[in-house]
């Protein structure tokens, strides 16, 4: 199973196998990883403003718990941000102004 790994002379670096030769993992940081289809209904809605993983939810009529998992991925891509504000005890999330999602079919 190929698992984000830290490599003793680059650091951490992007998903490859552990045994796997420094270029597998240079090649792995490279490559672009595609939004899950969830994820690109979380892109889709954060389009609609700024919301909690709660708002999302009911934004998307989904239960929170099919939210709340795809927030760190998303902020390690890139791609979404913490306000630095809270709701209901909850992260304030939005698209990040340099993510436009145009390879994904999504754009802000």
């Amino acid at each position: 199973m190929a698992r984000r790994k830290h490599h003793p002379d680059q650091g951490e670096i992007a998903w490859a196998r552990h045994g796997d030769p420094l270029t597998s993992y240079q090649a792995a940081a490279k490559v672009t990883r595609t939004l899950t289809d969830r994820e690109q209904a979380v892109v889709y809605a954060l389009q609609g403003g700024p919301a909690t993983s709660r708002e999302l939810a009911e934004r998307l009529r989904v239960g929170r718990d099919s939210i709340s998992p795809r927030m760190k991925p998303l902020r390690e891509q890139g791609r979404v941000e913490a306000t630095g504000e809270r709701r209901d005890g909850q992260t304030v999330w939005r698209l990040r102004h340099s993510y436009t999602g145009a390879s994904d079919g999504v754009s802000d």
